[in-house]
């Protein structure tokens, strides 16, 4: 991993995850109405971070960010 790609380090990744968890927990299981998807969207939501981190413009409002992409999956979910 190259610092110039603008990946999310470890360190990163644990200080937005513990800031953020609780909001993104939440707004999944406020949609879902179910502990067991809740968590899985939380978890596919974390990895969605990793994966496209360096496509976020505004690393201030990741929390909001994370919580519109927990929506977005749960709503994917309810559809399906």
């Amino acid at each position: 991993r190259t610092k110039e790609a603008n990946y999310i380090t470890d360190k990163e990744l644990e200080k937005i995850y513990n800031e953020a968890y609780r909001a993104v927990y939440w707004t999944a299981f406020s949609l879902l109405k179910n502990e067991a998807d809740a968590e899985d969207v939380v978890q596919d939501t974390f990895v969605t971070l990793i994966e496209s981190y360096d496509t976020i413009e505004d690393k201030t409002k990741v929390t909001a960010w994370l919580k519109k992409i927990a929506a977005n999956k749960c709503l994917n979910r309810l559809n399906l």
